[in-house]
């Protein structure tokens, strides 16, 4: 049994174990940085709830495959975008100043970036293009509002693929509706979101409206709670549920808070939650993956300084899983937000950027681990005004995105194509280089202690 001590017969080898050890970590600390470093590509950092900076792995980096653009003189938005097939569809509106008016736009491009046709529908008044769906037949529907009426009223517009028009339909319950964002079930049901007034509560609500393909009414529903102005923004589908959001707003103070619903198929509420601060809190994007774990982004000014992006993610009973907000010392915000066949989550939006006290906003896109950390983030540079307000993916993971941009006086529509690049592998391993560190101290102990044996300094007593 070991039970005595080690006994020193010259200082100088505790010395030279000490000196030993020291090397040996300082070398494992310096290759363990060295073997996992991530490497810096020429992107914007953003700072994340620590402070830190992400940095981005040039494997991981998105890739720009094309882009194209939709310009006129005028103002000219973008605000959804969809798949079909081999085509992807924009919506958004265009200004004409002669005639003061915005007239709905339809855009149409093949994968290659091609754009094959666009259409325009107007009224005398306002028309505004929102929300676009596809159905099982390849049809296009477009959700906005029009002021053709002489009030807003919400308005939907079939088209077939090649974008002809097959109807328009109008729906007003009081003097002002609008039409927020839509989404189509695999019966061709259509399931609209917005916001109209209720005359009896003497407050507006959200609006969920079911329809079938040719538009007319099966069902729809007033959301609101607590006696608040309530307004639809997105909602989503995912099996027989609906999941709606959109801003509660606090008829005291004015404030905004985010609310999130769960209705059943006979419009049954299930489940709202709500989520906020003190101050402003707005909600621009809604996804749910295939789990119905729900996830939102938009823009937070009750957490920081300025106003953060942020995402919620909420599983299918109601419960918060975790919530984040990120950004610079200026506003910034999410615009939306997609989650891919493993979880991963996207993000789309815009970033404030003061210079010389000229105030730039740039678009940005950020991908997420399913558990909330960061993995890259991509920022746009040397646009007077950019923001991007919808984003997709195909089934190979490439993305594509509307964009809103100004460049000089007037704003444009731009259609993006990027590849996504490959994530690394995760890892239980909380700390990068934890392995090759300890092995490398474990070596430098038995290079110490072999040297020390060796000049037979040490005397060890056993008994």
């Amino acid at each position: 049994m070991f039970r005595n001590k080690l006994n020193y017969r010259n200082n100088k080898s505790v010395a030279i174990i000490i000196l030993l050890l020291s090397m040996g970590i300082l070398i494992s600390i310096i290759f363990g940085i060295n073997l996992y470093q991530p490497v810096i590509n020429n992107t914007k950092g953003y700072k994340d709830q620590k402070n830190d900076l992400v940095e981005i792995q040039k494997n991981i980096i998105p890739t720009e495959i094309w882009n194209d653009s939709y310009s006129t003189t005028e103002t000219d938005r973008g605000y959804d975008i969809i798949l079909d097939g081999n085509y992807i569809y924009t919506v958004g509106d265009t200004y004409h100043s002669s005639l003061s008016d915005y007239n709905i736009i339809v855009l149409k491009h093949n994968k290659s970036g091609f754009q094959i046709n666009y259409t325009t529908w107007n009224t005398s008044l306002f028309d505004f293009g929102k929300g676009i769906a596809v159905d099982s037949n390849h049809n296009i529907y477009v959700v906005g509002y029009t002021q053709g009426g002489g009030e807003e009223d919400i308005l939907l517009i079939k088209f077939d693929s090649n974008l002809n028009q097959l109807w328009n339909k109008t729906y007003n319950f009081s003097n002002e509706e609008k039409g927020k964002d839509i989404v189509i079930d695999q019966n061709d049901n259509i399931y609209l979101v917005g916001n109209t007034y209720n005359q009896s509560l003497s407050q507006d609500v959200a609006l969920v409206m079911k329809l079938d393909s040719n538009g007319d009414s099966i069902w729809n529903k007033s959301i609101y709670f607590n006696n608040n102005n309530h307004d639809g923004e997105e909602i989503e589908l995912c099996g027989d549920f609906l999941y709606i959001t959109g801003k509660a707003i606090q008829l005291v103070s004015s404030s905004y808070d985010i609310y999130l619903a769960k209705l059943d198929p006979d419009k049954n509420l299930i489940w709202n939650q709500s989520w906020g601060g003190s101050l402003s809190d707005q909600v621009y994007g809604l996804a749910v993956d295939e789990s119905q774990n729900i996830y939102i982004t938009g823009g937070s000014s009750s957490f920081s300084l300025s106003k953060d992006a942020f995402i919620l993610k909420y599983n299918s009973l109601g419960n918060k899983i975790w919530n984040l907000t990120f950004g610079g010392a200026d506003v910034d915000i999410g615009r939306d937000i997609i989650v891919d066949a493993s979880n991963y989550i996207y993000i789309a939006g815009s970033s404030e950027d003061i210079d010389s006290k000229l105030i730039f906003n740039d678009p940005f896109i950020a991908k997420f681990y399913p558990n909330g950390s960061k993995l890259w983030n991509f920022t746009w540079k040397g646009f007077s005004q950019g923001s991007i307000t919808a984003i997709t993916l195909d089934s190979e993971v490439n993305m594509y995105f509307v964009s809103n941009i100004q460049i000089s006086t007037d704003q444009d529509i731009y259609v993006y194509k990027y590849k996504v690049g490959t994530p690394p592998p995760t890892t239980t391993n909380p700390i990068p280089g934890f392995e090759i560190t300890w092995l490398l101290v474990s070596f430098s102990i038995f290079i110490g202690f072999m040297a020390i044996l060796s000049r037979k300094k040490l005397n060890l007593e056993f008994s």
